[in-house]
């Protein structure tokens, strides 16, 4: 995570002249162009250039159906909760989403695919 600081004087040092292109900015900064096109987007924009977390990806299973669903189907494996899932909700899941939900629920579940 890049500092603050470091942000301000990378965004001032290319607005000024100071650095020449993208490319050579980032490279003089060692910052990746895509970092360097988005603080000068959000400084343009008027928005802080504070480094910030977003929560991550949102989780695809509801996390209260999961638990009914181990509930009433107990000897289910994780494969078929994701078939129950994809009836469900009409879009599918990878195992290791389903496992990660499982696990977020605070549920175990069987580890045989057949």
């Amino acid at each position: 995570m890049i500092p603050l600081e470091v942000r301000k004087r990378v965004v001032q040092a290319y607005r000024e002249g100071k650095s020449g292109t993208y490319a050579q900015t980032a490279d003089i900064f060692g910052v990746g162009e895509a970092s360097l096109s988005r603080w000068l987007r959000k400084d343009r924009a008027g928005e802080s250039l504070e480094p910030g977390w977003n929560g991550g990806p949102k989780r695809r299973v509801d996390l209260q159906w999961l638990k009914q669903h181990v509930e009433e189907n107990p000897d289910a494996r994780i494969v078929d909760r994701i078939e129950a899932w994809q009836t469900r909700d009409g879009r599918g899941v990878s195992i290791g989403a389903m496992w990660n939900a499982l696990r977020a629920a605070g549920l175990t579940h069987k580890k045989r695919l057949r």
